[in-house]
Parts: structure tokens; C-alpha cells; sequence
């Protein structure tokens, strides 16, 4: 058009700044901005609009700031690209704040205005204001807008009101992939897998099509409750959809294989993504550290490298979990030197665990604490690290050490009390032990349900501590555990520091959610069908243990994930080395 000598007017001047801000192309829009200033545009309310909002996607507010100053006719559009620019990149004070003196300066916001708002105040976690805001946009008379209403969706199944957010959804006169795949992802989030994929059925049912968000979501459910063969199924849409080869697809899919225990398919769909970027690799090593593939990690972060690619602070954290599961304690340490010294990372706190866990699975406890020491802020995950290394090694005097540091950052987490009843119980300390569990029932720290997953014929079953179980299953696993016991497996009765009877502590070490979905699996496939069964908790001993066995008695392989890692239990040993 130049080239033809065609001057630009204030359409064509906003369209290219509306596409350099698409690509996050700031030299470009810079230009494009001297360019309008040429041509006599700087007060054209359209392109300063657009300049705003330019500068703002690309993250440069000081600049969005200075145009939208200098615009003397600001419009309602102008006060929204200004705070969008602010709640995009987490300066949610001054988004909220221009929010304010966006209306006592006369101007109404509009669907958009709202959506930005409501964006501000779920980043700041301001839960009373996002109300606040739902109850003005209804006055408003934009409580139809499908913007509005699919933020409001986001904004409560982010905060965890899945109520609230499934009545917004239930109110919409017509949805969208977008309403739908921001529930679905609220659920997820919050744990609630089954119900996301239900509800992803529903959408399906409806004709909606799934975005590649939406495919992102659903993964992520079937891994964290270990539904492969729903996975798979899903795996087979996406490549139906054409969206296999996305790399966020991609890495959805590694991960949800991973989870699974089913490493082989994870390298398949690695080895077939024509584009890897960063977050793929990055997937990848987080896989192989899932598994306990320590040196398959390290050769995948070399090879990343080989391909010119450039590591990222996600990366770092996958490689030295995988180090840290692989006992490979030189590799680890060197990479972390790496990572500040060559790539100038300042080390997060999941960095900084990392290497607590590397050490004190390795054996090397008090090291792990001098590391500690040398933080400039102490963060509970690395004594949380280092206390669960404690109860690996049985070190009560350190271990009581880190309960007190958690005990001063987060009294009410109950994770800390059960990690050192159990060391304590490990070293035949019951009455300290009971006191323990006492003071935690006095500061109301409340336990987690242990909750277990198994799929199976595509049907995803749940186990849950404390809920009425059938009979046929209490029955195979009751049977279950006498055939331990002929094997020569004795329950860890020291587990449970309740006051009750010996036969009281076996049978609810019997009953556990993972036992329970083992006994379940059992009962319903075929002999030497592989077993896979999902944990929101870290297994106990005795599970682990009895675990091992029946893999052995059963000739089976069970393929289990906690909130740690992934076991296999293959012929009475677990490929985690009992590290757990």
C-alpha cells in the first residue's frame, strides 16, 4: 500500500496497530505510532484507542499511560484498553483504581470494562469484589453479555465457588465453547475431575465443539484420576479435531500419559509433535522425572539444547525434580549452579525444594539443612521437603526441628502433623505421637479425605476414606489381607495412634483408599490385566509394602500415583526404591 503510494488514514493506522499488538510486535507498533504522528493522528480518538491498547497487550503500561494522558477526548474505550492493559499483566491495583476514576470521571463502563474489572479482582483474590461487581453489572442490565457472564464463570470456578459459577452457566440464555470449557476448568481445578468430565460430555451432547483449552482441561483431569482409557479416547478426538499437532495439545497429552504410568505413550506423542517448543520439552522432562527417569531427563534437557532452544525457569524445576527422584545428587547440584550462573535465573522457592529433596532423599539431611539456612526467605515447601526426608530416614531430632518451622508459617495444614506422627510412631514414640494428633485436633487442622481412582471398562470408580463401602469389596479386601499375611506381611499397626484395639487399627489399615481400589481392580479384569490407580495423598508405608507384595502374589502390575510420584510395582518391588 506504501509502496503504492496510498496514504494510511486512522482506519487502516488502527487495523496494523490492532495486529502488531496480536503479535506482540513492539518494534513494529512503535513505528507505526511515529507514523501516525506524522500524519496528524495523535489526537484521532480511534488510533490513540489503539496505540493504548497496543502498548498495553505488549506490557509496556508506562507508554499506554503517557498516550492515554495525552488524549484530550478519552471515551469509554479509552478508560478499557488502560485498565485491560493493567489487569493483563497483573497490575491489578491500578486496574481496579483507574476502574474507579473511570466512572467519577462520567463514564459508564461497558460488558468489556466489567470483564476487566472482574479479571482484577480474581487476580488480587478480592472474592467480595467480584460480587460487588456481578450484583453492578446486573443493575447494569449486561448480565446477558456473553463477555460478562463467561468471566463471572471463570471468576467464581477460580475462586473455588463452583455453585456460583455453575448458576451464572445455568442462567445463559446460549453457550458457547468459551462458557463451557471455563466451568469445565473450574472443576478441574479444584479437584473435581469426574464432575469436568461429565459436564465435557454434556458440551459434546450439545453440539458444542471443544477448543484446544478445552482438550487442555480434560487431559488434565483423566491424569490426575488416572483415566488412560479415557485419555486415549480423548487422544483419538484430537487427532480427529487437528489439533494433535498444537504444542499445548502436546504437552496436555504428555503430561496426561505420564500421570497415567504410561511413559512409552508419552514418548510417542513427544517423538510425533512436528513443533516442540519449551513448554513440550519441558513436559517431557517432567514426565521422565514422574517415573523416576532421571538420566533420560537430563539427555532430553541436552538435546533441547542441541536444538537451539533456550531453557526457562518451568524447565529447570522439571530437571531437578527428575534429578532429585533419581537420587542423582552431582547432576542436580550442577544444574542448579547452571541455571544462575549461565542462564542468570534467580532460584524459585520450587527450585530452592528441589534441592532439599535431592539431598535429603540422598541421605544427606543436615546438608539439606545448611541449604535451608542460606535462604534469603525461608519458604515452608523446603521444610516440608526435608521433614518428609526426616520420616524416610527416621530422624526425629531434625525432623522435629522443620515441624516447628512449618508449625510457625502454617499451623493449620495437616500434612506436617501427619508427617511427624509418623516419624515419631517409626521410632516408638506413641505417647509424643498422640500429643501431636492431639494438638492438631485442638488447632483444627483437618485432615484431607484419602480419596483413590481406578478406571475401569472406561468407567472411572472412586475410593474414599470414611464413605460406606459394598460389601463385595470390603469382602475381597478383608480376603485380600489375610493373603498378605500368609506372605508374611505384618500391618504397620504403629500408623494409627488412635486409643483403639489392635484389630480396630488393621481393619482401617485395610480399608484404605488405595486398598480398596487394588481389591476393586482385582475383582473386576482378567488375570495379569495391569492395574492403575490414582492418590490425592502420599501412600503410607503398610500400602506401599503390601503393594509390593501383591504385585509379587498376584503376578500384576500395579501402576499407582500419589501426590509424589508414580510407582510401579512389578514382582514385590516399587521402581520409586522405597523412596517415598
Amino acid at each position: 500500500m506504501q509502496i503504492a503510494k496510498i496514504v494510511p488514514d486512522s482506519w487502516t493506522m488502527s487495523s496494523m496497530l490492532k495486529v502488531c499488538a496480536s503479535l506482540g510486535a513492539l518494534e513494529q507498533g512503535k513505528e507505526l505510532h511515529n507514523k501516525s504522528l506524522q500524519l496528524g493522528l495523535a489526537d484521532n480518538v480511534s488510533v490513540v484507542n489503539s496505540l493504548i491498547d497496543f502498548y498495553g497487550r505488549c506490557g509496556w503500561m508506562p507508554e499506554s499511560r503517557m498516550v492515554f494522558e495525552k488524549l484530550v477526548n478519552k471515551d469509554v474505550i479509552s478508560w478499557t484498553a488502560l485498565i485491560a492493559g493493567y489487569a493483563e499483566h497483573g497490575q491489578v491495583d491500578e486496574a481496579l483504581d483507574n476502574f474507579m476514576k473511570m466512572q467519577e470521571n462520567g463514564f459508564a463502563p461497558n460488558a468489556v470494562t466489567y470483564s476487566c474489572a472482574l479479571k482484577a479482582c480474581c487476580a488480587s483474590g478480592v472474592h467480595d469484589g467480584a460480587r460487588t461487581l456481578h450484583m453492578d453489572v446486573v443493575k447494569m442490565g449486561l448480565d446477558s453479555e456473553e463477555t460478562v457472564i463467561n468471566t463471572l464463570i471463570n471468576v467464581y470456578a477460580t475462586f473455588g465457588s463452583l455453585i456460583d459459577a455453575e448458576a451464572v452457566f445455568e442462567r445463559m440464555p446460549a453457550r458457547c465453547v468459551v462458557s463451557w470449557t471455563a466451568l469445565i476448568g473450574g472443576y478441574v481445578d479444584c479437584g473435581y475431575n469426574i464432575d469436568a468430565l461429565k459436564y465435557f460430555e454434556k458440551m459434546q451432547a450439545g453440539q458444542i465443539s471443544p477448543n484446544f483449552v478445552t482438550y487442555a482441561y480434560i487431559l488434565k483431569a483423566c491424569g490426575s484420576i488416572g483415566a488412560v482409557e479415557k485419555g486415549r479416547e480423548f487422544h483419538l478426538e484430537i487427532a480427529w479435531d487437528g489439533f494433535e499437532s498444537d504444542p499445548s495439545v502436546g504437552s496436555a497429552l504428555i503430561n496426561m500419559y505420564a500421570q497415567c504410568g504410561s511413559l512409552s505413550e508419552a514418548c510417542e506423542v513427544f517423538n510425533d509433535l512436528l513443533t516442540r517448543d519449551i513448554t513440550v520439552w519441558s513436559s517431557m522432562m517432567k514426565a521422565y522425572a514422574l517415573n523416576h527417569q532421571g538420566y533420560d531427563a537430563v539427555h532430553c534437557f541436552k538435546d533441547m539444547l542441541q536444538q537451539g532452544l533456550k531453557p526457562d525457569v518451568v524447565t529447570f524445576t522439571c530437571l531437578l525434580t527428575a534429578c532429585s527422584h533419581a537420587g542423582l545428587i552431582q547432576e542436580g547440584l550442577e544444574y542448579f549452579k547452571l541455571m544462575r550462573e549461565k542462564y542468570g535465573f534467580a532460584p524459585t522457592n520450587e527450585h530452592y525444594s528441589c534441592i532439599v529433596d535431592l539431598l535429603g532423599r540422598s541421605g544427606e539431611l543436615l546438608e539439606a539443612e545448611k541449604f535451608i539456612e542460606t535462604f534469603t526467605v525461608t519458604q515452608e515447601d523446603a521444610w516440608a521437603a526435608l521433614l518428609t526426608a526426616c520420616k524416610t530416614h527416621g530422624d526425629v531430632d531434625l525432623g522435629m526441628r522443620c515441624f516447628e518451622q512449618l508449625m510457625q508459617k502454617d499451623p493449620e495444614d495437616a500434612a506436617w502433623y501427619t508427617l511427624m506422627t509418623d516419624i515419631l510412631t517409626g521410632a516408638g514414640r506413641w505417647e509424643d505421637a498422640l500429643k501431636i494428633e492431639t494438638f492438631r485436633k485442638h488447632v483444627e487442622a483437618k485432615k484431607m479425605p484419602a480419596t483413590a481412582w481406578i478406571e475401569i471398562d472406561r468407567q472411572v470408580h472412586r475410593f474414599m476414606v470414611g464413605d460406606e463401602q459394598n460389601e463385595d469389596i470390603l469382602a475381597a479386601v478383608r480376603a485380600l489381607n489375610l493373603r498378605l499375611k500368609d506372605e508374611g506381611h505384618v500391618p504397620n499397626l504403629n500408623l494409627d495412634v488412635r486409643p483403639v484395639s489392635d484389630h480396630k487399627k488393621e481393619e482401617a489399615l485395610c480399608e484404605h483408599a488405595e486398598k480398596l481400589a487394588i481389591a476393586f481392580g482385582l475383582l473386576n479384569t482378567p488375570q495379569g490385566t495391569s492395574l492403575r490407580v490414582s492418590k490425592n495423598l502420599r501412600m503410607c508405608a503398610d500400602c506401599h509394602n503390601a503393594s509390593k507384595i501383591i504385585s509379587r502374589m498376584e503376578r500384576r502390575e500395579i501402576i499407582l500415583r500419589d501426590d509424589c510420584c508414580m510407582h510401579h510395582f512389578i514382582d514385590g518391588s516399587c521402581v520409586c526404591g522405597d523412596m517415598f
